[in-house]
């Protein structure tokens, strides 16, 4: 395990997390500092508890946010998949459509020879 130093709002932490995820997890870190700072600077120091508990609920309103867009997007897909279903099978009674009338093209020609 390795530890990594995050400091929020002038106060650091030291983290334990797996090995190789340092980066990931220092990243995290100052995304959270940046974000405790902005609020503080828009609603001041009214507790380092409430300041972590606000940025937390943006956090989840932008997952939630997420969460609801990705959904949209599956459903989307699953609409465009079977609208192109759809199409493929319409392209497909097409191009029959079209042998079918070749042929009897061919067979009215050859009797016109």
């Amino acid at each position: 395990m390795a530890k990594v130093r995050i400091e929020v709002n002038g106060r650091a932490y030291e983290m334990v997390t797996e090995d190789g995820q340092e980066s990931r997890v220092t990243g995290l870190g100052e995304d959270l500092a940046k974000r405790v700072k902005n609020i503080a600077h828009h609603v001041g120091q009214v507790g380092e508890g409430r300041l972590l508990i606000m940025a937390a609920l943006q956090l989840a309103d932008e997952h939630q946010a997420l969460k609801a867009r990705m959904e949209q997007l599956e459903a989307l897909t699953k609409e465009t998949t079977a609208s192109q279903s759809a199409l493929d099978e319409a392209r497909t009674y097409v191009a029959d459509v079209y042998s079918d009338l070749a042929d009897k093209v061919e067979a009215i020609v050859a009797t016109l020879d």
